[in-house]
Formats: C-alpha cells, structure tokens, sequence
C-alpha cells in the first residue's frame, strides 16, 4: 500500500512500527517511508530546516563592527559576549555615535579609577552614556612627613620643660623626662 507525497509526487510507503506525529507513541501504527519516482531527494522532508551544522565560525569573528570600535574604546576589556548582548540592546535605545561618544568620555574621565571601572555590560545596560562626569575624588589623606611626628614631640616637650621652668626657677639644669 503507498500514498502519493503532495509535495513532490513521490512514493509514500507505509512502515511498520512509526508513527504518524512526532512524539505520539503508538504500538499498532504503521510508519511511513517516503519513496521518490520523480528524482527528488527522499531524504530531505519538505518545509523542514537542515539540522544544526557541524561547521563553527571562527573564533572572534561575527561582532558588528560598530560594536568592536566600542570595545577598542571602552577603558576595560572583560565579558566581551556579554557586552556584545548589551550593546545590541543598547543600540534599540541610543545610536552608535551617541554610545561612542560617552564610552570615549569615561575613558578619559580623570575622576575614574581604573580599579572601579564599571564592566562593559553594566555600563551598556545602564545607559552609561548618559550619565554625567563622575564627581571629583577626595584626596587620601597624607600621613605626615617623616619628622614632623619628631618635630610635634620635640615642640611638645620643650613646652612643657618650658612650663617646668617657670614653675620651679630654681632649678637650672632640666630634669630627665619619664620614661
């Protein structure tokens, strides 16, 4: 017993033992075969996609180029796939120019430190571009130059044998300090 194939006129030819939907399992069914009188692949199903290919791109290719000027931009080189899914979202919301143009402004902002350098996706996602300069960094503090601890105790303690002094005149010959 076989049916004429719509698509292509070819031969099809009950199996046993398939079924007649994917995934529905039925142990009485008898499965198809498709046979062709007309020259046309019997392999290929009509309407379907070829499976997933084998054949990988190669590495690093496929970034937009828009995109790629913006990593050689950005001031901080991590999460490259994630910043390219970023920057696609990014450019539904901004143009290419508007986000470069910020990028090139955080890289020479002189208030960004480069240990607090945002990640290129979470600067893209938000919106990074439209923020405003980073505010001025306060200064660490200073300790004091060597000698200045030596000059405040030597200030200190000729105060106080000054203070002795004019206490106790008396006395010509300073007395030794505590210890």
């Amino acid at each position: 017993m076989s049916f004429p194939c719509p698509h292509c006129g070819g031969e099809i030819v009950p199996v046993p033992g398939s079924s007649p939907f994917p995934g529905w399992r039925n142990p009485d069914a008898i499965p198809t075969q498709v046979s062709s009188n007309s020259g046309a692949s019997p392999h290929i199903a009509h309407g379907s996609k070829a499976g997933p290919s084998t054949k990988r791109k190669p590495y690093n290719q496929g970034y937009d180029p828009l995109f790629l000027e913006f990593w050689n931009v950005y001031p901080l080189k991590r999460d490259k796939r994630k910043a390219l899914l970023a920057w696609r979202n990014a450019i539904a919301r901004a143009t290419a120019t508007v986000i470069l143009q910020g990028a090139r402004r955080y890289r020479e902002d002189p208030n960004r430190v480069d240990g607090f350098t945002k990640y290129a996706e979470g600067w893209l996602n938000g919106d990074g571009w439209e923020d405003e300069p980073l505010p001025a960094r306060i200064e660490e503090r200073r300790r004091p130059v060597e000698g200045t601890l030596d000059r405040m105790a030597r200030e200190a303690m000729e105060g106080m044998n000054a203070k002795r002094r004019s206490e106790s005149p008396s006395v010509d010959a300073p007395r030794p300090l505590p210890r």
